[in-house]
């Protein structure tokens, strides 16, 4: 009696069942792994912005005020032939700065007590900061923290160094040239804090005591009016229209990602401070006004236009698109949209 060859292969039937299963696993499980991921992100970066937060109430405690978000650059020596704000910080870089130190290592309080160089002057200069946070200092000056670790390197960050992993473009990186045997710590050098997609996690301070939401007109208009929060403090990194603010000249949004293309929503702004209905969500004021007050408070379509957090501070991370002022953002405040 003759027997059946055994078959020692796969019929097509079902090498090609095989393959939609497992085109079927795939098409299931990696919108999963990269929901996984990105949530675990999130979390880093609430983690983080936790750890920031906590660092300003640390320093809010010992000076008495939190970290400020705007002033021109303390390492540059404005010359008579620049304006005082022709070298600015911005909020992303000042907070770092306060919080950690240029180098990481502690912030020097600038006060006449650690005046480095001239102290007859009696004033505190460019040529102090550098030498407190120079490679080999004269001496040891009395440090501050550092209120938040980012010794590691996972934390923390330079626009100069970002650059350099061309991870973003259009930003004005201009070198200070320090004096000799000094470190240097041009503009684009000073620390950032990075979120988990390692990009600048923004900080606004609120400026107490005024009765406006948000800061409208420039310097040496009479219509200038300082507000709670002003939306020129990190232009640098979001780009601004330059109409409104402490900072007036327009700046470059960066690009953080290329495929998402668009500019980043905290860069326009059109608040007036005769505006009483809810702004545009597709603005700076829009995106971080108190929208539950402005709810509570509605009487027809007018309601109190007033931002989160506005005795404190504003901490914002981009999330995964790389687009400050979108619903993915992680900030330091719950938003209603």
């Amino acid at each position: 009696m003759n027997k059946s060859p055994r078959r020692t292969g796969f019929t097509l039937v079902e090498l090609l069942a095989v393959i939609a299963i497992i085109s079927l696993l795939i098409a299931v499980l990696v919108p999963s792994i990269s929901a996984a991921r990105t949530a675990a992100k999130k979390a880093t970066t609430r983690a983080r912005i936790d750890a920031i937060s906590k660092g300003a109430e640390l320093f809010n405690g010992e000076y008495g005020a939190y970290p400020k978000s705007r002033g021109n650059s303390p390492f540059h020596a404005v010359s008579q032939f620049e304006s005082a704000n022709s070298n600015p910080l911005f909020g992303a870089q000042w907070i770092a700065l306060q919080l950690s130190g240029a180098d990481l290592r502690g912030w020097v309080n600038p006060v006449l007590a650690n005046d480095a160089v001239n102290p007859d002057q009696q004033v505190i200069d460019a040529d102090d900061w550098n030498e407190w946070y120079s490679l080999e200092p004269d001496k040891s000056y009395t440090r501050g923290g550092p209120y938040v670790d980012a010794s590691q390197g996972k934390v923390a960050s330079t626009v100069n160094r970002m650059i350099e992993q061309s991870q973003i473009q259009q930003f004005d990186s201009s070198i200070i040239v320090p004096p000799a045997g000094r470190r240097n710590f041009g503009t684009g050098d000073i620390p950032v804090y990075l979120d988990a997609w390692n990009r600048p996690i923004l900080y606004y301070a609120a400026n107490p005591g005024t009765d406006a939401p948000f800061t409208t007109g420039s310097p040496g208009n009479q219509q200038f009016t300082i507000g709670r929060y002003d939306q020129t403090d990190n232009g640098g990194f979001t780009g601004t229209d330059g109409s409104d603010g402490f900072r007036t000249t327009s700046f470059d949004p960066m690009q953080f990602d290329a495929q998402t293309g668009g500019d980043h929503v905290l860069g326009t702004f059109s608040y007036r401070p005769t505006d009483a209905t809810l702004p545009e969500p597709e603005t700076f004021e829009g995106w971080v006004t108190d929208r539950g007050l402005f709810e509570q408070t509605k009487r027809g379509n007018d309601g109190r236009i007033w931002p989160y957090n506005a005795d404190s501070f504003l901490l914002i991370s981009a999330g995964k698109d790389g687009r400050y002022g979108t619903n993915d953002d992680v900030v330091n405040f719950t938003r209603k949209n």
